[in-house]
């Protein structure tokens, strides 16, 4: 049996890859349509791409620690296992946590196709999935009230009852900010998401 405190060190690097993936997606969507023309279209991808780069050089690093715990469900092992999608998520992840000499390298060029990214969007969603169900079979709920770049707010339910709790980016004239507020005195909706 795994130590319920090694799954929850690890869900927090799946919470890294999370945080990566929205910020992937909110940066294209405020910057809008890309630029026909090269360099400003290299300027409108840099951020953008820099998300998506270290979204899924964490993604492996996840499915790493799921194999070193022996964690896995059915549908987990069949995208692990398809193809040679994991072999190359793996080498992603050396050409981004890795110094290149080669701006291109292939390492890189390989992974970022549709399929491999297509693959890599249903592996993370499998894993939200399965981290979801195992914090549901311990007992722990969560809800998410807010969630922007600035703070993410949400009610925990643990078997010693309900905390609202509230994480805010640092702000030198606020030091109290990422403390836990007082409990919610309104019954709250149990789910949990990530």
């Amino acid at each position: 049996m795994n130590n319920a405190s090694e799954i929850h060190s690890l869900h927090r690097y799946f919470i890294w890859a999370n945080r990566m993936k929205n910020h992937c997606i909110d940066t294209v969507r405020e910057q809008g349509e890309p630029p026909s023309d090269g360099m400003e279209l290299r300027i409108w991808l840099s951020a953008p791409f820099a998300y998506a780069c270290y979204w899924f050089a964490t993604l492996y690093v996840v499915i790493e620690g799921m194999q070193q715990l022996g964690l896995t469900n059915s549908t987990l092992t069949k995208l692990v296992n398809d193809g040679d999608n994991l072999q190359k998520l793996r080498r992603f992840r050396n050409g981004v946590y890795h110094y290149q000499t080669n701006y291109f390298d292939n390492r890189i060029k390989d992974f970022l196709t549709q399929s491999y990214t297509d693959w890599a969007s249903d592996l993370h969603a499998e894993l939200s999935q399965y981290f979801l169900d195992w914090f549901k079979s311990k007992g722990m709920k969560a809800q998410v009230l807010e969630n922007t770049n600035e703070r993410i707010r949400f009610i925990l339910t643990t078997s010693s009852g309900e905390y609202e709790l509230l994480l805010e980016a640092l702000d030198s004239d606020n030091p109290q900010d990422g403390e836990q507020s007082d409990p919610p005195k309104s019954p709250v909706d149990p789910g949990i998401e990530s």
